[in-house]
């Protein structure tokens, strides 16, 4: 078990963890309705639909790149997460 913090962690030492987690997904949702619950957005990101919330409401609803185009909540989030992880390990923790 991989301990992972809300802000950095493992993840970004270890790209290889986060393209093993995509392919379990895939592998276990094939062909079935899944709910996944992520907090590194790019788990879901070849998901059919994506429901973002922010105090409990659903604030946007749609495909990765409907949400980018969009500018808003998920783009935001996308946006530093993508920044978060062009940086160095060292400087990331």
């Amino acid at each position: 078990m991989l301990p992972l913090r809300a802000n950095r962690g493992p993840y970004i030492q270890r790209p290889r963890v986060l393209q093993d987690i995509a392919q379990a997904l895939q592998t276990v949702s094939a062909r079935r309705t899944t709910l996944v619950i992520a907090h590194r957005l790019s788990t879901v990101v070849d998901a059919d639909e994506i429901l973002v919330l922010a105090d409990g409401l659903v604030v946007e609803r749609g495909t990765h790149a409907e949400l980018l185009s969009r500018g808003g909540t998920y783009s935001h989030m996308w946006r530093l997460q993508s920044e978060e992880a062009a940086l160095p390990a060292e400087a990331a923790e």
